[in-house]
């Protein structure tokens, strides 16, 4: 199994863009290389959301590729599909939303841990192999599992912030 597979930050650029404020403090984003679509923007993070929606229009999510008909990601040898998509743009945004829900899980996940610990799974990700584990492994896991997942880290959060 890849473990290798990249966790975004949705409050950074996407790979390979940047933003940048203008000297009139308007923002612009594009790739490194050129500004893609000629807009500015009263503030940054609507320039980091046009730049995250025209990123992932045009990309796949990290260790995922997606074909018209259906949406599947690679683990190896392993092809797991996630339901049928009538063309590449329903499939990408299917895959995309995979990917973010099971991010934000990974993210909710590491504060709690902050919160309860003093610091991230990330942090000893090396030495835990549960925290090891969960990413990328998360990214395989049905909606179910996360369901039932995500109430569980949701009561932890609970738990921890009502003593």
């Amino acid at each position: 199994m890849r473990t290798d597979i990249e966790r975004l930050d949705r409050n950074k650029p996407p790979p390979g863009y940047e933003l940048t404020q203008l000297d009139d403090g308007m923002w612009w984003w594009g790739e490194t290389s050129e500004w893609l679509d000629g807009t500015s923007y009263e503030d940054r993070s609507a320039a980091l959301a046009a730049a995250r929606a025209y990123y992932q229009a045009r990309n796949d999510p990290p260790g995922m590729f997606t074909i018209k008909g259906l949406t599947c990601w690679t683990w190896g040898d392993a092809m797991h599909e996630n339901g049928r998509c009538d063309d590449q743009v329903e499939a990408r945004a299917a895959a995309w939303r995979w990917y973010w829900r099971r991010k934000d899980a990974w993210d909710k996940t590491m504060e709690v841990a902050r919160a309860a610990f003093g610091k991230t799974l990330a942090d000893t990700v090396s030495a835990e192999p549960v925290g090891a584990a969960l990413w990328p492994d998360i990214l395989t896991w049905s909606d179910e599992k996360m369901a039932s997942y995500e109430a569980q880290v949701a009561t932890a959060a609970w738990k921890h912030a009502h003593g």
